[in-house]
C-alpha cells in the first residue's frame, strides 16, 4: 500500500503559469497515477481527492496511520526569472535518505526515459535549505519523496503534465512499481 500526495489544494493554489494552477495539475496527475497503480493491483491511499485544504500535519498523519510502504508527494517547480529552466527533481529527508534516494532515482529515471524530461536529480532538504526538511519527509514514518514533476514556467515541462499527462503519469506509476518490485513489496 502506498500514499500519493497531490500537494497544495483549496486556498493554497501553489505556483501558476499560462492559466494553470499547481494544485490542479498535482491532483489530476495523482488521480491518473492512482488509477494506473490500482489497475496493477497496488492499493493507493490519497491525501486528497478533491480541491480542498489539507494541512501538512494531516498529510503526515495519513501516511502514518495507513501503514503504507512509501509516500510520493507531487509538486511543480517555478522559475519566473528564466523560463528556459526545466526538469524534474526530487527532495528527500536529509538524514534517512537511502531508500528515499533509491525511490526518487527510479521515478526520475522512468520520467526521463519515457517523457524526455531533464533529470535534475535527487536533493536533500528543501529548495531553500539542504539541511532543513519538508514536513512530509520529516514526519512520515514510511519512505517518502517529493517529486517536482517539472517547471510550470517552462512550456515543455508544462506540456508534459497537462497535454501529455497520461505519459507522465504512466512513467511515475512505472517508477513506483519498479521500486516496489526491487524492494520486494510488489
Amino acid at each position: 500500500m502506498i500514499v500519493i500526495d497531490p500537494s497544495k489544494g483549496g486556498k493554497d493554489t501553489g505556483v501558476s503559469s499560462s492559466g494553470r494552477k499547481e494544485k490542479d495539475i498535482n491532483l489530476e496527475m495523482a488521480l491518473d497515477i492512482k488509477s494506473k497503480l490500482e489497475s496493477d493491483g497496488i492499493e493507493v491511499v490519497m491525501t486528497r481527492t478533491s480541491d480542498r485544504d489539507v494541512t501538512d500535519e494531516e498529510r503526515a498523519k495519513i501516511c502514518n496511520s495507513s501503514k503504507v510502504y512509501i509516500c510520493v508527494s507531487l509538486r511543480m517547480n517555478s522559475y519566473n526569472a528564466d523560463t528556459s529552466v526545466s526538469g524534474a527533481e526530487s527532495y528527500i529527508h536529509t538524514t534517512k535518505p537511502v531508500e528515499a534516494a533509491e525511490l526518487s532515482r527510479i521515478i526520475l529515471k522512468s520520467m526521463e526515459k519515457s517523457t524526455g524530461i531533464k533529470n535534475r536529480g535527487v536533493k536533500t532538504g528543501t529548495v531553500g535549505d539542504a539541511k532543513d526538511n519538508y514536513y512530509i519527509n520529516a514526519h512520515s514514518r514510511c519512505t517518502s519523496t517529493i517529486i517536482d514533476m517539472g517547471f510550470i514556467t517552462n512550456a515543455s515541462d508544462l506540456k508534459k503534465v497537462t497535454t501529455d499527462k497520461d505519459k507522465t503519469a504512466q512513467a511515475i506509476a512505472d517508477g513506483i512499481k519498479d521500486y516496489l518490485k526491487q524492494a520486494g513489496l510488489y
